[in-house]
Formats: structure tokens, C-alpha cells, sequence
């Protein structure tokens, strides 16, 4: 039954490509691979319909540098945040390895997950996938995190950043027993990251309560310092 139902979603998945519907989708699975945020931002705008998963690839060697928010909460002097999706697949590369080199770095924010900031569905966030990305130098979260559901990360790298916050508080009017927020970390690496002060987070991943779950496979740490203000050294 349950690989009955997988061909059933890749029928669906196909027919949208060939009837022409949802560009967007069909330019997922297509050359060329992105080189920016504001280019997957673009695709994403066009996509209605969530349930269908689509996987980007951003060429190798990519660089993004992500812009700060201001006081009107408008990103400037970057690119987009990227911003996670129901059923969204993102990967470095196609096969989506660490070695890849796709690093995203600088902005108060790297991964928005919340419906404060541009794409703003307040749908769960099932079947999230970013894979083989490396997180570099945040000024506040590396990801900001507040809708329930699964983001995987797999073969990440997070290295100098801010916090990977976790911070799904369901409303009263949702039923709590199954609402929860799931997030994976899969043969990532933290490595030399340092506590900076007031500004940061002193921990490099946050669970704000007992609705948030957080899950490390194969996951190493290496040369962090969180206790020392090294802003005082």
C-alpha cells in the first residue's frame, strides 16, 4: 500500500509538468542550478500548491550573502533569507554534498521558518529538506523556526553562527497532543563556533519548549566554545 501511494504522488508530480501548470515546479528539476536565494524566493512565490515536493539545486561553489533585516523588519544590502516550505527540497549541488561548497552566510537570519518575513504561509512545514549547506557568521539565528512540522538537515555544516532556534508554541485553539515541531540533524558538524556576547544565543541549538523536538544522528562538534564571552578576550 504505501508504494502504491508513492506512485501515486509521482503520477501527479509528472502530470503537472507535461499539462504546463506551476512553472515553478517544473523549473525545480531543471538546468541551470540557482545561484541565489532571491532566484528560489522567485520560483517559490509561483508554487500554490504546497503538497507537491519539489527539489532545488544551487550550483557548487555558490556564495550567498544574506541581507540584515531593519527596523521595518525589510531585508536590505543582500539577498533573501531562505525561506523553508512545506514539501520543499533544497541541496547544494546534485548530490547535494557538504563538499559541494555552497556556503550562506552574514544577516541576522540565514533560514526563516516563521510567517513574519516574506513567504508567509502558516501551514506546517512537513517534509523539509536542506541538505549539504554550509551556515557561516550569522548576527542573530542561523534559523528562526516557529511552525510545527519536520526540517531535516543533512550534511550541514554550521560554523561561527548564531543559534538554530526552535520556537513552535501552538495557539490555544490547535489540539497539542500531535502538534509538535521536529527538527533533524543528520551527519552535520558545529565547528568553531564561539559564544559573542549579549548579541548571541549561548547555545548553538534551542528547543523553546516541550512542543519542540530536537533529533542528532551522526552529528559532530568540534572546537566550540560556548561558555567564554569571547567578546571580553
Amino acid at each position: 500500500m504505501k508504494r502504491q501511494n508513492r506512485s501515486k504522488k509521482r503520477l501527479a508530480f509528472f502530470s503537472l509538468l507535461t499539462s504546463g501548470h506551476r512553472l515553478a515546479v517544473a523549473q525545480t528539476l531543471t538546468d541551470p542550478c540557482l545561484t541565489t536565494t532571491n532566484e528560489l524566493v522567485s520560483l517559490e512565490s509561483r508554487v500554490a500548491d504546497t503538497t507537491v515536493e519539489r527539489v532545488y539545486s544551487f550550483c557548487e561553489n555558490t556564495v550567498v550573502t544574506v541581507g540584515s533585516i531593519d527596523y521595518n523588519h525589510d531585508l536590505v544590502r543582500g539577498q533573501e533569507m531562505l525561506r523553508l516550505r512545506p514539501n520543499m527540497h533544497v541541496q547544494c549541488g546534485r548530490s547535494g554534498a557538504r563538499e559541494n561548497k555552497c556556503i550562506i552566510r552574514n544577516g541576522n537570519l540565514l533560514l526563516d521558518g516563521t510567517h513574519y518575513f516574506g513567504l508567509s504561509d502558516r501551514g506546517a512545514l512537513d517534509n523539509v529538506v536542506v541538505r549539504g549547506f554550509t551556515f557561516i557568521g550569522s548576527k542573530a539565528q542561523t534559523a528562526w523556526i516557529t511552525k510545527p512540522g519536520t526540517v531535516n538537515f543533512i550534511d550541514c555544516e554550521f560554523r561561527n553562527q548564531g543559534p538554530v532556534l526552535a520556537d513552535f508554541s501552538p495557539p490555544l485553539s490547535l489540539p497539542t497532543s500531535e502538534t509538535r515541531l521536529s527538527i533533524v540533524f543528520r551527519r552535520c558538524l558545529f565547528i568553531g563556533n564561539r559564544f559573542l556576547g549579549e548579541r548571541r544565543h549561548p547555545s548553538l541549538v534551542v528547543g523553546n519548549g516541550s512542543r519542540n523536538r530536537l533529533l542528532f544522528e551522526k552529528t559532530r562538534w568540534i572546537s566550540n566554545d560556548m561558555v567564554t564571552n569571547n567578546t571580553m578576550v
